[in-house]
């Protein structure tokens, strides 16, 4: 999930954005330093089992956004909303009215500097114990408001186009959007998640970081899920490729174990101390980890350390931005 900050120097794509081209220094970094994926692909393919939870026909973006919503909720119980109020704050007051009733009909306070919910906090905390429906639609809603940030607008498409600019709104009709099969779906992913991640990481204790950047996010935007207790976690919520009968099977494409180690080397301050990086499958109750020095050993295939990786991240970013 992308958040609001803005690299502080001009001259490269978010990280997704990079990996995603082939011909990007960043990508070629990337393949040629760590050119032993296979295996770890191999080995994530067989130990998924079977998808879980199907399509319902809920828009697959709006969704996974959602979840992301739905499981910053599992993991504290007031998550920082600025994600969602950064696309409507100065693009549209009567969504951005709204989104604020929106944020205190779900528990999170707002302080007297306008300040709302926490965004990093020692760790582990108890989830919210708002209502389900009203955090189910609430976590619909937010979505639909975070994609007005990622696209720099509301989309005449989308749901809050037939809201915004038609006299006053409040939190009930943002909640009123959310289709029934959405959140039926969306609660069978967040339930799935309370067991098969929130449970496994709860005794990881330390700094936790929902939608956290780096010190390496001022060169390239680069913001990840969350972090526990040093272990880096990327949700995806894909439904997985088809096999030749038709069934689905989960994998781990390069870019998706590029983007998470990319992540972890942005650190480079080690701000948060990782040990470790981790995938979780929503559809599949699947969750991967793995100890970021054996990743590291097992991609370059040779004796490394993470701080020598970084460096060698660091050095592709910054003669190309020509600041050093």
């Amino acid at each position: 999930m992308t958040s609001p900050s803005t690299p502080l120097v001009p001259g490269w794509g978010p990280l997704t954005y990079e990996l995603g081209r082939a011909a990007s220094p960043v990508a070629v970094h990337f393949t040629t330093r760590y050119p032993y994926a296979k295996a770890v692909q191999h080995r994530y393919r067989d130990s998924a089992g079977p998808i879980l939870i199907g399509s319902a026909g809920a828009h697959p973006g709006t969704l996974g956004t959602a979840f992301d919503w739905a499981v910053r909720f599992q993991l504290h119980p007031f998550p920082s909303p600025d994600l969602a109020l950064a696309g409507v704050w100065r693009r549209s007051p009567a969504l951005a009215d709204a989104a604020m009733d929106l944020i205190l009909r779900l528990g999170i306070a707002v302080d007297d500097d306008g300040a709302a919910g926490v965004a990093t906090f020692t760790g582990p905390a108890a989830g919210s114990t708002a209502d389900r429906e009203l955090l189910l639609r609430g976590c619909w809603a937010l979505a639909l408001l975070t994609e007005v940030f990622r696209i720099g607008g509301v989309h005449p498409q989308s749901a809050l186009a037939a809201l915004d600019g038609g006299g006053r709104i409040d939190a009930d009709d943002l909640l009123a959007i959310a289709p029934t099969a959405a959140v039926d779906e969306l609660g069978q992913l967040a339930d799935l998640a309370a067991t098969a991640l929130v449970a496994p990481i709860a005794q990881r204790t330390g700094v936790w970081a929902l939608g956290p950047a780096f010190e390496g996010s001022r060169l390239m935007a680069a913001d990840a899920d969350f972090i526990a207790g040093g272990l880096l976690v990327e949700m995806k919520s894909g439904l997985g490729g088809k096999r030749a009968d038709g069934t689905r099977r989960l994998g781990l494409d390069g870019s998706t174990l590029y983007q998470l180690l990319g992540y972890a080397l942005l650190d480079f301050a080690d701000e948060y101390a990782l040990d470790s990086v981790a995938v979780y499958a929503a559809r599949y109750g699947h969750l991967a980890r793995w100890p970021l020095a054996e990743l590291l050993r097992e991609l370059t295939g040779r004796a490394t350390d993470l701080a020598t990786e970084r460096a060698a991240l660091r050095s592709v970013l910054l003669p190309v931005l020509d600041i050093g």
